[in-house]
This record gives structure tokens, sequence and C-alpha cells, in this order.
């Protein structure tokens, strides 16, 4: 079935194209560079929440990894630790229930329990924007995006010559380097070029303990843009090498413990492909994306003091994208659809031994209409089916209202079938169902001044058949459902004499357990961001605060507790020695609290930097 769903889209493609050759030869037109957008901008819901992280936003951070940018920007709580995977809690989902896009295809790995990536793995220095989509946007997206999307787009807007190099050394022996260059070739094309490389010795989870853990992390991208044609393209191809000792976790206590040459080693390769013709009736959009991915955990025998651990995870992921403007009369009435295709596999090997050899195949088609009735009333409508291996047939629908410009509501339904690993691994289970949601949200924006903007939005989830670990032997079973209600507040207040900027965001929820009876476990039902900024002629002066409210967390096997509240205070600091150079610092957890994202899993503690820029 995957062959034909490529060739219908290939066919379609060609369609418009030759669409366009048939039509009566016109003078060039002219198209800013600043039009060319990756294949999500086409078709999103505008009443949607939406936070949106730019390019000077994110230089003057200096984050040194993407979550704890996103912490910082887009009050998204988020649990870590050198063991566990990277989770993001929004909107009382979990990972799992966040679709992650890079340049506009899904990036995840397929071997994962919940289809997740490391997105510390990623080269911030390389991200040129991001944005945070909340709500259901599984009718747009499909599975996986039940409370929202994280859009990264990594080319730039505008193509010039350019190169920049990066340095950072700090706390716990780090260092870090980054170059990228872009090269302007003729007619209007470019070449992108970056590497990176860091290097650490992390701080072990368990409380006082003095133990070290080295991590070794190298990335690389290769892209070729042309902007001139017809049929605009991107080709770009990028891989990321992490090597690291990490802690184990203690059972029954569920919480950290030192481990000796416990090795992980991950990898990870793609190559996208995308193309456009803006300039046809049909203006389609078509996006190619192949992944491979490998974890291999090891830890030799004397080591383990007992028997040796070598488990091997291999991770496969194709998918294909075709979106297209079916219908377009100017605000009265736009038509737009489009179908997808994603393939995974996974192999796991435990100790040599071939455990799960299993793949699986999902279709997927749209269609959106958006009308402007009067200049203050915009209404959008989304419908979609999705198929798994062409059978499970599950419908998705989206309803969105823009009020004088100003107030949004919305309403969605959701899904996400279960993982590879939740089916096939030595904790499957073939007959899960998939999981759904259904969204709810009204949002206010309003811009009182040049210097001062404020939103409002409130909000409400259901969850049904989420999906858990339970038993003895412990299997997934399909047991929970939730409700989630909250609030969400942002500020943004100018002080454009002074060249100072505040951005203050807080949130509430209450994301009820019912099969618990209890708040869904790591989701805290406060959180709370503020960011101050203040430009000087040739620096600049940045102060962060991120706060998380208790939180409910597994403390055994059948046993639960509650997680302290933390605060953490950040300071960011640049300086322009010259129009091309620059030097940074900054100072993570400066009261150098010792708190918990996840049960037993304890922060390092203060983290300094310092580094500098180099543009040319």
């Amino acid at each position: 079935m995957r062959f034909v769903f490529i060739l219908i889209s290939l066919f379609y493609f060609q369609r418009s194209m030759s669409t366009e050759s048939k039509g009566t030869v016109a003078e060039p037109v002219s198209r800013p560079i600043q039009e060319f957008e990756t294949v999500v901008k086409e078709t999103q819901f505008n009443s949607s929440s939406r936070i949106v992280i730019d390019q000077e936003e994110i230089q003057k951070s200096h984050a040194k990894t993407l979550t704890s940018l996103l912490a910082s920007q887009a009050n998204i709580s988020i649990a870590q630790s050198n063991f566990t995977p990277t989770s993001i809690y929004l909107r009382g989902g979990d990972s799992s229930h966040v679709l992650i896009l890079i340049d506009g295809v899904p990036f995840y790995d397929a071997s994962t329990i919940q289809r997740t990536i490391n997105l510390n793995s990623i080269d911030i220095k390389s991200v040129q924007k991001i944005e945070v989509i909340k709500g259901s946007q599984s009718v747009i997206y499909g599975g996986q995006a039940l409370s929202g999307v994280i859009k990264i787009e990594t080319i730039p807007k505008e193509l010039k010559n350019e190169g920049q190099v990066t340095g950072q050394m700090g706390s716990f022996n780090q260092s870090s380097s980054a170059a990228g260059l872009t090269q302007v070739l003729e007619n209007n094309s470019a070449v992108v070029v970056r590497a990176s490389y860091s290097q650490k010795e992390a701080a072990s989870p368990v409380l006082d303990s003095s133990q070290k853990y080295p991590t070794r992390l190298g990335t690389g991208e290769l892209a070729y843009i042309n902007r001139n044609s017809k049929v605009q393209y991107l080709l770009k191809a990028q891989t990321s090498f992490d090597k690291t000792l990490i802690s184990t976790t203690d059972f029954p206590a569920y919480s950290a413990a030192d481990a000796d040459r416990f090795e992980t080693s991950t990898y990870q390769f793609n190559v996208t492909g995308f193309a456009q013709i803006p300039t046809s009736f049909f203006k389609p959009i078509l996006s190619l994306s192949a992944q491979q991915s490998a974890r291999i955990f090891e830890q030799d025998y004397f080591a383990a003091n007992g028997s040796p651990t070598k488990q091997d995870y291999k991770g496969e992921l194709i998918s294909v994208r075709y979106d297209m403007t079916l219908l377009d009369h100017g605000p009265l009435l736009v038509l737009k659809g489009g179908s997808n295709f994603n393939r995974e596999k996974m192999i796991y090997k435990d100790k040599d031994v071939l455990k799960s050899d299993d793949l699986t195949e999902f279709e997927g088609f749209f269609i959106k209409s958006q009308s402007q009735v009067e200049k203050y009333f915009n209404y959008e409508l989304g419908f979609r089916s999705d198929f798994n291996q062409m059978k499970n047939k599950i419908d998705t629908f989206q309803v969105g209202l823009t009020l004088l410009e100003e107030i949004k509501i919305e309403y969605s339904t959701g899904f996400k079938q279960p993982s590879l690993f939740q089916l096939f691994s030595d904790y499957g289970n073939s007959n899960l169902e998939p999981e759904k949601s259904v969204s709810f949200s009204v949002s206010i924006d309003h811009q009182f001044s040049n210097a001062f903007y404020a939103s409002y939005t409130v909000f409400a989830n259901r969850f049904e058949n989420l999906i858990i670990i339970r038993g003895s032997p412990q299997k997934y079973e399909n047991v929970q459902s939730s409700d989630n209600f909250g609030h969400e507040l942002s500020f943004v207040l100018r002080d454009l004499e002074k060249a100072l900027v505040y951005n203050l965001a807080i949130g509430y929820q209450e994301p009820y357990d019912y099969s618990q009876k209890t708040w869904l476990v790591r989701r805290p039902l406060r959180t709370a961001s503020l960011k101050i900024h203040k430009d000087y002629e040739n620096s600049g002066l940045g102060l962060e605060v991120i706060h998380n409210g208790d939180r409910r967390d597994r403390t055994g096997s059948a046993r639960y507790g509650t997680i302290s509240s933390y605060t953490l205070v950040n300071l960011i600091s640049d300086y322009k020695v010259q129009d091309d150079f620059s030097v940074f610092a900054r100072i993570q957890n400066l009261a150098n609290q010792k708190y918990e994202s996840s049960y037993g899993f304890y922060d390092e503690g203060i983290n300094a930097s310092t580094g500098f820029e180099y543009q040319f």
C-alpha cells in the first residue's frame, strides 16, 4: 500500500507542474526570499494557541540545549536526567502526545517507548525558529499530536554568504564547539554545512554522590536549497552520535542508583527532501524523509555484579506527506487537503538474540476549509481519516473560530497509535487500542499598545485509553482515562526608551487520573516563567526564572508520593567586542538547587559557562 500512496502523491505533484506549464506565459513573479516556508506552514489552524521563539530570542538566551530553552521560553514542564529520556508535559499529556517536526517532517526514534527523541541531541546553534502549537493537532499532523506540536526549523529564511564559529566551556568539565557555513550559489540556491561537538562530566543523579558520568555528542548537517526555479526544493542530511555513561534505577525503590561502566550509544541519521510549486494553482508541497536510529545499552559482567547487559534497538522511519490547495476563492473560501504515509520498524536484540523484528504502517488523508464571512469573523473546519495498514480506521476533526481577530475558540479530537515497543517488546501487548483525546480551548489576545501585550487561554482536555505498564509480569494495557482543565496567562511589556523587555507566563492545570482517583504523575499543577532582557549599546543582560509546582510521582511498584516544587534562576550576559566577534556567559540554577524533576533523580545544581561567537 505504501508504494500506491507514494505514486499517488507523485502523480498529483506532477499534475500540478503540468497545470502550471500549460497556462499562459506570464512575466516572472518576484517572490521575497522570506516567503519560503516548510510544509507545516500551509495548513495550520489560526485558532490554535502558539508560542514562537525566533532566532534572535534563541541567540539572546545562550541556552546550551533545546530543553532548557523550551522550559524558559515556552513555559513547558520538562523532566530529564542522564538516564531517563527527555519527557515533555504539555496540557496534561506526556512526551508520547507531542509531535516533534524538524523542517516539516516528523522526527523521532521509532524504537523508543513513546516515539520520542532526545531533543538535546539537536545542535541548538542550527535552529532558526521554534513554534510550539498547543492543543490537539491530529487533523493536520496525524497521530502523536494529542496535546501539541513542536516545530523546529533549521533552514535560513534569507540566503546569504555567512558563517559562524562558537566555542563554550564551563562547569563539570564541559566544552562545546560548533561551526556553520552558508554558501550562496547561482540562481538563488545555497549549500548549508554545520557541525558540532560537546563533552561533559555529568554529575550523578544520586543525591550527594561524587560519581561522574562522561557524555560525548557530535552532530553534522548538510543541506542544498534551491528557491529560484518553478519547483523550489530542499535536500538535507543530518546525523548525530551520542556516547554516554549512565546511572541506573534502584528497584523496587524507583530512585536513581550509581552504575559502573553502564554505557549507552545512540546513533541517528536522516535524509529529508522537500519540494513545492508556489506559483501553481494547486500550490503542491511534497516532503519525504527517511530516518534510521540505533540505541545500544552495554554493561559487562564485573561492572554489573551479575549478568551482563547488552541490548540493541534499531528504529526506522519513512515519512511521506503531500499538501495541496484544492480551492482558493480568497477570504470567502480556501480549501486545502493532503495525505501522509508513515512506516515504522523496530529491531530489538537482547544479548545478540533477536527478540523483535516488527513494522507498522499508517496512512492518513485530511481536508481543511477556511472562510472569512465578515471582516472580523473567521471559521475553520478540518476532517481526517487515518488507517493502520489500511484497517482500524480512525476519524478526527477540528473546528476553529476567530472573532474580532482576538478571540479564538477551538474544539478538536485526536489519537495516538501504540508504539512498536508497546506492542512487541518484552512488555508488549499486541491488543492495545489507540489513545484518544478531546480538546477545547478559548483564547483572548490583545495588543494594548506598542509596549504591552497580553494573552489568556482556558482549556480542557480528556484523554482515553491511556497506555500504562502494570501487573506481574509487567505488560502495557489500556486502562487510564484522565481529564485536564487549566489556564494560561502571558504578558509582554517593552520599555522602548530603556531597551528593556519583560516576558511573564503563568500556567495552572488539574490533570486528574480517574484510575487512581488522583493527579497524573509528573504533571505540575502550577508552572511559571519570567524572562527579563536589557539591551545596551554593545552588550545585553538577561534574567530567567522558571517555576514548577509540586508533582505526584511513582515511588515504588505500587507506591506514589509528592515531589517538591522548585524555582530556578538563570543569568545571561553578552558583550560585542566588535561587529563580528562577541563573548557571553550563562549561569544556570544560580541558587544551586538539588531538585527532582522525576522521583529520585536529582539535578546537578549550579552550572556556569562562558564562550565566544565569531561571525563571518
